[in-house]
């Protein structure tokens, strides 16, 4: 066991207790989201389902293999950027020719799925090992590929929080500064309503907000019980920080084998 506690520490620093949270990944592997965002193979389908390519790297897996912990970095959406745009310009056409339904709805219901789709790719990514300064990037490129107007999801977000999915996203974009201007007590404040309704990647924001002194006051404690209950909500991300609050001691006490429990079941 403390052979697997020292392995920890190894990849994990205790500096990152006073900072933020952040998955450490192989450097010798890493996944550079420069390179990747040159090419325009991931891109959201907003008519189908996801589709993920078959290229899997066990970055963790090889600095960690006693936890055995698969962080999946490089599965991709495959689907190219002039499929994309012509999958989006067919259904406005079809939609117009099959009904009588105003072009503005239709727009509306557009940028309606590209949301759906954008809040399941970030829940997607996370739970596949990227980290929170990684995630706006791969937002703004997703957007940039579909050829959408940032400005236009971001009125549609604000003219639909009647769900807390899209409670949440908006309060993602305040916190990233995507499509408006960075403002952290309002994304503390979207996170925390949602978070209230158990909405478990919300939860996951939040306690980093708390970590961080994000929005609010730095509360370890609060950070680490809302980490918690993301987790008896579901969320795979959130186990792996419950496990590193455990592991450092951030709001709780330490303890290295209910840590080795959490990354090990995160993975």
């Amino acid at each position: 066991m403390r052979e697997v506690v020292l392995t920890l520490k190894a990849i994990i620093s205790p500096k990152q207790n006073e900072t933020n949270i952040e998955i450490v990944i192989n450097k010798e592997n890493d996944y550079s989201i420069e390179n990747h965002s040159k090419s325009d193979d991931e891109v959201i389908d907003i008519n189908e389902s996801l589709i993920l390519s078959n290229s899997q790297y066990q970055h963790v897996q090889n600095r960690l293999p006693i936890l055995n912990m698969r962080i999946d970095m490089n599965k991709s959406l495959v689907i190219s950027n002039s499929q994309n745009q012509n999958s989006v310009q067919n259904y406005l056409s079809n939609k117009l020719y099959q009904s009588n339904e105003s072009s503005d709805n239709i727009i509306d219901n557009i940028n309606n799925k590209i949301v759906d789709e954008l809040i399941k790719y970030v829940i997607k990514k996370h739970n596949g090992g990227v980290t929170f300064d990684q995630i706006k990037q791969f937002i703004n490129q997703q957007i940039l590929n579909l050829n959408q107007a940032i400005e236009n999801l971001t009125k549609w977000l604000l003219k639909n929080q009647t769900k807390s999915q899209y409670i949440y996203f908006l309060g993602l974009f305040y916190y990233y500064g995507i499509g408006v201007e960075e403002n952290s007590i309002k994304a503390f404040k979207l996170f925390l309503k949602v978070s209230e309704d158990n909405y478990s990647i919300a939860q996951v924001y939040l306690a980093k907000c708390y970590n961080d002194g994000y929005g609010t006051e730095c509360n370890k404690k609060l950070a680490f019980n809302w980490y918690k209950k993301s987790v008896e909500n579901g969320s795979i991300i959130g186990q792996f920080y419950l496990g590193y609050c455990y592991e450092l001691g951030i709001g709780t006490h330490n303890d290295e084998k209910i840590a080795v429990y959490w990354y090990k079941k995160s993975s």
